[in-house]
C-alpha cells in the first residue's frame, strides 16, 4: 500500500516537471522571438514578426481574410516595406495587406491563391514573386502604381480589376491563364502589347480599355473563342469588336462588315481616332467611345441602340446622324461640348442626362415616334435655339428635361394644330412654340437617281444628276422651309457654307425624291 502511494506521488512529480519544462521552453522561444522582432504575434497556426521593416509570416495554412484595417500587423503599415510568406502558407486572404503604401516587395514562394484586395493600393509595390499562384482575386493589385512587370506562369484565373490602374505596368506574362476578369488591366497606361494564348476562354468587359499606349492585342490563331486582326480584338466569328487598342495611331477606321456589335469600352480613350465607319453595326454598348477626344465623324446608318456613356466626353464631335437609333441610353452624349446638331428620326426614348452639358447644341430634330424625354436629358444645353418635334401629341417630358437650357429664347417647332397641347404639357410649355412643321418627312428621303458628296459637308456639295439636262433644285430645312433654290447641271456644285449646322434635304426636278445631307 505504501509502495503504490509512492509511485503515484512520483508520477505527479514527473508531470509537474514536464509541464514546467514545456512552459519554460515556450517562454524561452517567446523571449527569443521577442528579442529578434520589433513586433510579433500569433494568429491560429501562423506566427508573424516585423524586423527592420520586413514582415515575415510563417506557419501552416492560410492568412485569414481582413477588412482592410484589422490585420494584427496593420498598426505598423507605414513601416512595412517587405513581406516574406513562409513555404507552408498556401493562400493570402482578402485585404491582408491593402493600402500598405510603403510596401515595395512581396515573396510568396508556395502561395496558390491571392484574395480580393490583398495588395490593393500598395502604391510603392514594385516586385512580386508568385511562381505557384493559380488564382488572383478581384482588385488584388489595383492601384499598384509602381508595379512594372508581372510574371505569373501558373495563374489560370485573373479576377475583376486585378491590375487596374497599374500605371507603369509594361510587361505581363500569363501563359496558363484561361479567364481574365472585367477591367482586369483597365487603365494600365504603359502596357504596349498583350498576347492572348490559345487556352483563354473568357475575357471580361473592358479588360484592356483605357490603356493609352496599348497598340496591339495578339491572339493565338488556335484560340477557339477569340481572334485578332491588325492588333484589334474580336470574338472568333468576328461579329463583335471587343477592344480597339487605345494607343493605335490611325486616324480613320472602317469596321469590318461582319461586325454587328461594338463592345463595352471598345474604343475608350482612343485619343487619335477621328473617324469611324460602321456599315453593319446595330448595337453600340456602354462606354464604347468614351473620351475619344479627336472623334469628329461617325457613320452609323444601321445602329438601333446606343448604350450608356457611349460617346461621353467626345468633345470634337460636331454632328450626329443616327437614322435608325430607337433608344439613346443615359449619358450617351454626356459633355460632348462641341456637338452642334443631332438628327434622330427614329428615336422613341432619350435617356437621363443623355445630352448633358452639350453647350454647342443648337438644333435638335425629334421624331414623330418619340415617346419620352427623361429627366435632365438636355441639362445645361445653353446654346439650344431650335427644337423640331414631329409628334402630334407632346412626348412625355419633365420640368427638368431641359434644365438650364435657354427655354425662353429657344423655339419649339411643332406640327400645325398641336401648339396648345405643347403649351399645356410639362417640359414643353416654357418654350416659344411655333406650329410650323410640314410633311417634309413624308417625302421619299433617299433618291436612287441623284448623288451628292461629301456628306456631311462643311461647304461644297458635288452633284451627280441622273440627267444631263439643266434642272431646278430646292434645299429644305427640317421644318420644311425652303432655304436655297437654283439651277444646275450634272457635275456642278452647290455652296452651302452659309447654312446653319443641321440636316437638310435636296430635291431636284430630275430626281424622284429627296436626298438628305448634313451641314457641319
Amino acid at each position: 500500500m505504501y509502495a503504490k502511494k509512492t509511485n503515484l506521488y512520483s508520477r505527479k512529480i514527473t508531470r509537474i516537471k514536464i509541464i514546467f519544462l514545456s512552459t519554460a521552453l515556450f517562454l524561452n522561444v517567446a523571449n527569443s522571438i521577442a528579442q529578434d522582432c520589433d513586433y510579433f504575434g500569433t494568429i491560429g497556426q501562423l506566427d508573424w514578426c516585423i524586423k527592420d521593416s520586413t514582415l515575415t509570416i510563417s506557419g501552416i495554412g492560410k492568412i485569414p481574410n481582413y477588412d482592410y484595417d484589422n490585420a494584427p500587423w496593420q498598426p505598423y503599415w507605414e513601416e512595412i516595406t517587405n513581406v516574406v510568406i513562409g513555404n507552408e502558407i498556401t493562400a493570402i486572404g482578402n485585404g491582408a495587406f491593402s493600402d500598405y503604401m510603403a510596401l515595395t516587395s512581396v515573396n510568396m514562394p508556395n502561395v496558390m491563391a491571392i484574395g480580393n484586395d490583398a495588395f490593393s493600393w500598395c502604391t510603392a509595390l514594385a516586385s512580386v514573386n508568385m511562381p505557384n499562384v493559380i488564382t488572383i482575386g478581384n482588385d488584388a493589385f489595383i492601384g499598384c502604381f509602381s508595379l512594372n512587370s508581372v510574371d505569373m506562369p501558373n495563374v489560370t484565373t485573373i479576377g475583376n480589376s486585378t491590375f487596374q490602374s497599374c500605371s507603369i505596368l509594361a510587361s505581363v506574362n500569363m501563359p496558363s491563364v484561361t479567364a481574365i476578369g472585367i477591367q482586369a488591366f483597365y487603365s494600365c497606361s504603359t502596357l504596349a502589347s498583350v498576347d492572348i494564348s490559345s487556352i483563354v476562354t473568357s475575357i471580361g468587359n473592358g479588360s484592356f480599355a483605357d490603356c493609352s499606349r496599348l497598340t496591339s492585342i495578339n491572339v493565338d490563331k488556335n484560340n477557339a473563342v477569340y481572334c485578332s486582326e491588325d492588333g484589334i480584338l474580336f470574338n472568333k466569328s468576328k461579329t463583335e469588336l471587343i477592344q480597339y487598342p487605345a494607343g493605335k495611331q490611325g486616324k480613320n477606321y472602317v469596321i469590318p462588315d461582319s461586325v454587328t456589335t461594338i463592345g463595352y469600352a471598345a474604343f475608350q480613350s482612343c485619343s487619335v481616332l477621328a473617324s469611324v465607319v460602321m456599315p453593319s453595326i446595330t448595337t453600340i454598348e456602354e462606354n464604347a467611345f468614351f473620351s475619344c477626344i479627336a472623334l469628329d465623324s461617325i457613320d452609323m446608318p444601321n445602329v438601333t441602340t446606343i448604350g450608356e456613356m457611349a460617346f461621353s466626353d467626345c468633345n470634337a464631335l460636331v454632328s450626329v446622324d443616327m437614322p435608325s437609333v430607337t433608344v439613346i441610353e443615359e449619358e450617351a452624349f454626356y459633355r460632348c461640348r462641341g456637338l452642334a446638331f443631332v438628327y434622330m428620326p427614329s428615336v422613341t426614348t432619350i435617356g437621363f442626362d443623355a445630352f448633358y452639358l452639350c453647350t454647342a447644341l443648337a438644333s435638335v430634330n425629334m421624331s414623330s415616334c418619340l415617346a419620352t424625354v427623361e429627366q435632365y436629358a438636355f441639362d445645361h444645353c445653353t446654346g439650344l435655339k431650335h427644337i423640331y418635334s414631329h409628334s402630334l401629341a407632346p412626348p412625355i417630358a419633365y420640368s427638368n428635361s431641359f434644365y438650364y437650357a435657354s427655354t425662353s429664347t429657344c423655339i419649339l417647332h411643332v406640327p400645325y394644330g398641336s401648339e396648345d397641347d405643347y403649351a399645356a404639357a410639362d417640359g414643353w410649355k416654357d418654350f416659344t412654340i411655333e406650329g410650323n412643321i410640314t410633311n417634309i418627312f413624308n417625302i421619299k428621303s433617299e433618291n436612287t437617281l441623284d448623288v451628292i458628296y461629301p456628306n456631311p459637308t462643311k461647304d461644297i456639295l458635288h452633284i451627280r444628276l441622273s440627267s444631263q439636262e439643266v434642272t431646278d433644285y430646292t434645299v429644305y430645312n427640317v421644318a420644311g422651309y425652303t432655304v436655297m433654290q437654283g439651277r444646275l447641271r450634272d457635275g456642278e456644285t452647290i455652296n452651302v457654307e452659309k447654312l446653319s449646322s443641321g440636316v437638310y434635304w435636296l430635291k431636284t426636278r430630275a430626281g424622284t425624291g429627296t436626298i438628305r445631307f448634313v451641314k457641319q
